[in-house]
């Protein structure tokens, strides 16, 4: 441009020039030469040209799949089971109703489960006093038994002194014998403690497990008595409340009724043509414009593929199949929306990025795939 304004102001002082040199009277010839222009002209153009293809060839562009999308609520209903069954005793909940996180939902009869539970407790119990007492039998026999080891000991070492004595004649066969005869009883009370000994250590090691089977039937009913109250895994609207009355029988795994999260997410879905499903899969990143933000129409919002059904979906028998498609705000994403807010139903246009491609390859790709399949001998 600025060029183009400098060959202006040449051209004007030229002809300012041309009429100045001249009387009035004398005509004019202006002789125009567009050599220069040209040159200009061919430069610009070249120059732009290869800025172009520079681009063209170095700067990456989005590959997307463009298509319409949905808000829709991502709240799965979470639906009130009992495992085991039993008794309402009282229901605190009524269709509608919102409740917190950890409200009591409803209440069951324990009397069966507590009992389950406090026998559990006092068979683990007596079983413990039992362990208690075996170890410190087991100590005081080891006291024992080696307290009758140092009298053996004692005693055979009497027993071979007096064989000595008896040689020399100074003790008599009567006193070796009786001192052969206690280290004879000795020796079997060893053997009788040590065998005792033994039983008492295996008797401990069946009392610890019996301790240890009696703690998991303890942690079962324990667990069996906290199921007797039923509370609200989070905060939502209790809908389908199936079962309220005092004293009605609940079966094992049957919906007493149903949960409807208070805050649930929203997600964006976009039918996908089977054409082009094979260029898009989870964690794709996702460009979304909602027309409805009449203050910021061209507000793009980042969300991220989450799901992508494993089969095509046919609505109607005169319905196109697509594939499901559902996407997620992402951090940024939520930091773009604002104090914008997202309702169920609004549509939106989604492009999802599948992935990044320069302009060359655009424009070539198709010739090469055209030439290649051209080459290909039949």
């Amino acid at each position: 441009m600025n060029s183009l304004m400098n060959a202006v102001k040449v051209l004007a002082r030229r002809f300012q020039k041309v009429f100045q040199s001249r009387s009035p009277e004398e005509p004019t010839e202006v002789i125009t030469s567009t050599a220069y222009y040209y040159r200009l002209t061919k430069i610009y153009v070249v120059t732009s040209s290869l800025i172009f293809l520079s681009l063209a060839l170095v700067v990456p562009l989005d590959e997307g799949v463009p298509t319409p999308a949905l808000t829709v609520v991502d709240s799965k209903r979470i639906p009130i089971q009992h495992p085991t069954g039993g008794i309402i005793k009282k229901a605190y909940v009524t269709e509608g109703q919102f409740v917190e996180a950890g409200s009591i939902l409803i209440e069951f009869d324990e009397q069966a489960s507590v009992a389950n539970y406090e026998k559990a407790y006092s068979t683990l119990r007596n079983i413990e006093l039992s362990i208690d007492a075996q170890e410190k039998l087991i100590t005081d026999m080891k006291a024992i038994q080696a307290s009758r080891r140092t009298q053996l000991r004692l005693a055979e070492e009497r027993l071979s002194g007096l064989k000595s004595l008896m040689i020399d004649g100074f003790a008599t066969v009567d006193q070796y014998n009786d001192q052969q005869t206690r280290v004879a009883e000795l020796s079997v009370m060893v053997a009788t403690s040590q065998s005792e000994f033994v039983r008492a250590v295996n008797q401990l090691s069946d009392f610890k497990n019996s301790a240890n089977s009696a703690r998991e039937l303890m942690k079962l009913a324990k667990e069996e008595k906290d199921r007797g109250i039923i509370l609200a895994p989070l905060s939502g609207q209790i809908i389908n409340l199936k079962v309220q009355a005092e004293k009605a029988v609940v079966t094992s795994g049957q919906v007493l009724m149903e949960l409807v999260p208070q805050k649930p997410e929203l997600v964006l879905e976009a039918k996908i043509s089977p054409t082009f499903i094979d260029r898009v899969k989870v964690g794709d990143l996702v460009s979304a414009k909602f027309s409805l933000f009449s203050h910021s129409p061209l507000l793009s919002i980042e969300a991220q593929v989450i799901s992508v059904s494993s089969d095509i979906t046919v609505e109607t028998p005169n319905s196109p199949p697509y594939y499901l498609v559902r996407a997620q705000l992402t951090e940024d994403g939520k930091k773009q929306l604002g104090t914008r807010t997202m309702h169920a139903g609004m549509p939106a246009e989604v492009v999802i990025i599948s992935e990044r491609r320069t302009l060359a390859a655009y424009i070539f790709s198709p010739f090469l795939r055209r030439i290649q399949s051209a080459l290909v001998e039949q």
